[in-house]
């Protein structure tokens, strides 16, 4: 699944990075505590991304496994783990997910989610001169910085909620 993410879609999307993902996955296999949530939704919202659409008319976009993975980051972003990069990620491929599936109201609802999580851990990153390391994890700033370049590659593709409005006559 990563190494089909990272032939992909990495080079339009580069928002992972690739030893970090896997050091990440490591530790999910091997360490029962360690995020386990927060990665898992990353692999799943890598697996859906990478899917091919299903051509068939009676499957919706919309499947299972995409309103499960949904959910779950909306879950996980209004608990503990809301300031976790691997969120952010999350996050920034269901927006993807969603726009090339022409779901763009759930898009701008993600992405707006997505800009809020990078402002909190955009606060939360320390100062270069800053050395004290006892404060907890904090995300890469070349992590953050990719997903805030993600979040505006993407804003570029979402319509804004108000022409959506006037096209409708409000």
């Amino acid at each position: 699944v990563i190494e089909t993410y990272f032939a992909i879609a990495h080079s339009w999307l580069p928002i992972l990075d690739k030893n970090q993902l896997y050091l990440d996955i490591s530790y999910l296999l091997g360490c029962p505590g360690y995020q386990n949530d927060v990665v898992a939704l990353l692999l799943l919202c890598i697996y859906i991304f990478i899917q091919q659409p299903c051509q068939h008319p009676n499957h919706p976009v919309r499947s299972a496994l995409y309103r499960t993975a949904r959910r779950l980051f909306f879950l996980l972003q209004t608990s503990a783990h809301g300031s976790n990069i691997a969120l952010l990620q999350s996050g920034l491929l269901l927006a993807a997910y969603e726009l090339g599936h022409g779901m763009s109201k759930d898009a701008y609802g993600t992405l707006g989610v997505c800009t809020s999580l990078a402002q909190q851990l955009s606060l939360g990153v320390s100062k270069p001169d800053n050395c004290d390391q006892d404060s907890g994890p904090r995300p890469d700033i070349t992590e953050l910085d990719l997903c805030w370049s993600g979040i505006i590659l993407l804003d570029r593709y979402v319509p804004p909620l108000s022409s959506k409005l006037k096209a409708y006559g409000y």
